[in-house]
Formats: structure tokens, C-alpha cells, sequence
């Protein structure tokens, strides 16, 4: 967007350049500011030495939402096809414990994962649940002690 002039007068941030120096956690920030000016952003924006334009806010929380939103969309995506791999019709109800504070802080995150659900499964949506759990990389590998001692 910068280099086609859409996005801070066609300059490319610094911060924006090098990896690791946008943090993805500024997204949900980015996200959660729901004013048109996005003041929050504004201030980070100038924070980081960026003259933003009032349209660079909104701008950068489109990006923000499309970013998220697909990354929403791939964790559905895989999660169906191991659930449908094993159970193709569906038969039973599956809980999937999810871990980590993308699933659990992110605006919006578990509602657009539902919702891929329901565009991949239609009524089958249903019989998927998605249980917030905490220590699920703990609780998996003594499970996995577990199955393997036995």
C-alpha cells in the first residue's frame, strides 16, 4: 500500500520494514480502536516517527482486519480438516481445545473462526465447539506421556 501511495504518502515506515518491528499484538490494538479517526493509532503512528494522514488509521485497520481475519479463517480451515479427516459426516459433537491469547484476546477472532466453520459446514457447524483452555502445550504432552507409558 505504501509503495502504490495508498498508505502514508507513499513512504514506508521503518517499523514496517524490518522484521520483527511490527509487533503483532498492535494489531489487536489497531483493531480494537473503533474510532474514524483512531486516535490510538494516530499516536502510536506519530510515536513512531510517522506523519499519518487521518485516512492512514482507517487504512491501517483494513489491513489489520484482513490480516486477522485470514489468519481467523487458516486456524478454521486446518481444524475442520482434521476433524472432518477423522469424522467425515460428522457424526458426533467435537470440543477443540484451543490455547493462547490470539484465540482468547484478539476482537473478533473466535467469532470469525465460528463463522468459517459454518461457511465450510454449513449445519455441521453445529456439532464443532471451541473450548477456551489454559497450559493446552502442558496438558497435551502429559497426555501424550501418558498414552505412551501405557
Amino acid at each position: 500500500l505504501c509503495g502504490h501511495g495508498v498508505l502514508f504518502a507513499g513512504r514506508l515506515p521503518a517499523v514496517f520494514a524490518s522484521p520483527g518491528g511490527f509487533a503483532s499484538e498492535l494489531l489487536s490494538e489497531i483493531e480494537e480502536d473503533g474510532t474514524p479517526a483512531a486516535d490510538g493509532i494516530l499516536a502510536q503512528l506519530t510515536a513512531w516517527g510517522i506523519e499519518p494522514a487521518p485516512e492512514d488509521a482507517q487504512a491501517l485497520r483494513d489491513v489489520a482486519r484482513a490480516v486477522s481475519g485470514r489468519a481467523a479463517r487458516l486456524a478454521a480451515a486446518v481444524l475442520v480438516a482434521t476433524v472432518t479427516k477423522n469424522d467425515p459426516t460428522l457424526e458426533a459433537a467435537h470440543t477443540i481445545a484451543v490455547d493462547g491469547s490470539l484465540f482468547a484476546k484478539y476482537p473478533d477472532f473466535r467469532a470469525r473462526m465460528e463463522e468459517t466453520f459454518r461457511l465450510l459446514l454449513g449445519a455441521g457447524a453445529a456439532r464443532l465447539r471451541l473450548n477456551p483452555v489454559s497450559d493446552g502445550s502442558g496438558f497435551g504432552a502429559a497426555v501424550i506421556a501418558a498414552v505412551s507409558s501405557s
